[in-house]
């Protein structure tokens, strides 16, 4: 049989909204219940910051073992990020790069960098096209930045605090002996017909003319910190 829960007193089931709640019978049962129920809500916390540990160790080992991450320059490690992720960091560099912190985020609410071409004639600062306005973007919003907001902002306040740091070594890495990307100047295109030789020889242009660069990891790199956050 069953009570309403506002007038029944009895130790019979109490529906709420259709509902069946059992009441404990007695304070032995109750601290029971409690007790089983801060267990079970424990574990479920413990096992979501064990993921989260998990998670973090897969993304970071992933990149150091698909890409040498920690063998690379900081140049290098910022080209490794593609498409969306590529996207996100400009907007977490954006932040960390400002002035202030609050420049950089006025700077996301007032976006004209983003979309084209309506602001093409502020970035490039021509004439044409004069008339039309550059309509200023919430890229906050528009493309969900929060969590690359909270990042600077975490990482701005470490940073000013000197709890991250970086350490830099030099790196010696031998040249590749096959061709692996070819460069060509679009003036040579321009005036040549046909192209019976190409130089593939590594220029300074591309930034394989030595064999040493300079690498510097540890949390203090933006890179390392946003892959690792």
């Amino acid at each position: 049989m069953y009570h309403d829960a506002r007038t029944s007193k009895c130790a019979h089931p109490a529906v709420y909204k259709n509902v069946l709640v059992r009441k404990p019978k007695n304070k032995k049962s109750r601290k029971k219940f409690v007790w089983l129920n801060g267990t079970l809500h424990t574990t479920i916390f413990l096992i979501a910051v064990l993921a989260g540990v998990l998670h973090w160790y897969h993304v970071s080992s992933l990149h150091e073992n698909d890409l040498f991450f920690s063998h690379l320059s900081n140049m290098e490690r910022e080209l490794t990020f593609r498409t969306e992720m590529g996207f996100y960091y400009s907007y977490f560099k954006q932040i960390i790069l400002a002035p202030s912190f609050m420049e950089g985020f006025n700077s996301l609410l007032a976006d004209t960098r983003t979309e084209y071409p309506p602001c093409l004639n502020v970035v490039n600062n021509t004439d044409v096209h004069k008339d039309i306005k550059c309509a200023k973007l919430n890229a906050i919003e528009r493309f969900n930045v929060y969590p690359e907001l909270l990042l600077a902002g975490i990482y701005r306040f470490l940073q000013s605090f000197g709890l991250i740091k970086r350490y830099c070594f030099q790196v010696k890495r031998d040249l590749p002996t096959n061709i692996i990307a070819m460069a060509i100047d679009p003036v040579v295109m321009k005036h040549s017909s046909q192209l019976k030789k190409l130089d593939a020889a590594p220029s300074n242009h591309l930034k394989i003319n030595s064999n040493s660069i300079i690498s510097c990891v540890g949390s203090g790199e933006p890179p390392y910190f946003y892959v690792n956050s």
